[in-house]
């Protein structure tokens, strides 16, 4: 069983490793330590990816954090997906002009964007990820925008969520 005094060690290592503010988690954990437990198992769901390829995989949840969150996440996610290889000029032009991505990358990002504005997704779009990445992968992409909007609801729900910022692609 993972203590208190562990998951803020994690938590002040996660802050110092991405310079990002998780004070949020912190009240979570100091109001509710059973609610942190839940929450951190519900981090592994947000985190799973087995087939869906890395650059989808992080433009899936930069794309939910352009629309859900205030800056602070998106800075988040930018930060992760650079470490995990993402290329910078293909964050640049999802920032600036998702409609110029790949055509794949362009297709996770139009059918994420609809789940996440609540709007029908098209099919055809939806059936082109099927095909080029297989059934799991499509799965996975669901998963992540679906989990991934934990973080910034979070932060609201606790009333913590920071003023908007820019997001930058120096770091």
């Amino acid at each position: 069983m993972t203590t208190t005094s562990t998951y803020l060690d994690e938590i002040h290592a996660f802050q110092q490793a991405y310079d990002y503010d998780a004070g949020y988690m912190v009240e979570l954990l100091e109001s509710s330590p059973e609610a942190f437990a839940t929450f951190a198992k519900a981090e592994d769901a947000a985190k799973y990816r087995r087939e869906l390829p890395v650059e989808a995989f992080h433009v899936a949840g930069i794309t939910v954090m352009m629309i859900e969150d205030c800056g602070t996440c998106l800075q988040l996610n930018l930060r992760m997906a650079v470490q995990a290889g993402v290329h910078r000029e293909t964050l640049a032009l999802l920032l600036e002009s998702p409609e110029k991505l790949s055509e794949p990358l362009r297709d996770v990002w139009e059918h994420v964007s609809s789940i996440t504005r609540h709007e029908p997704p098209d099919p055809a779009c939806a059936q082109r990820i099927k095909q080029r990445y297989g059934r799991e992968a499509f799965a996975e992409l669901a998963l992540h925008a679906a989990m991934v909007r934990m973080y910034p609801t979070l932060k609201r729900g606790l009333m913590m969520a920071q003023s908007c910022q820019l997001p930058t692609l120096d770091f």
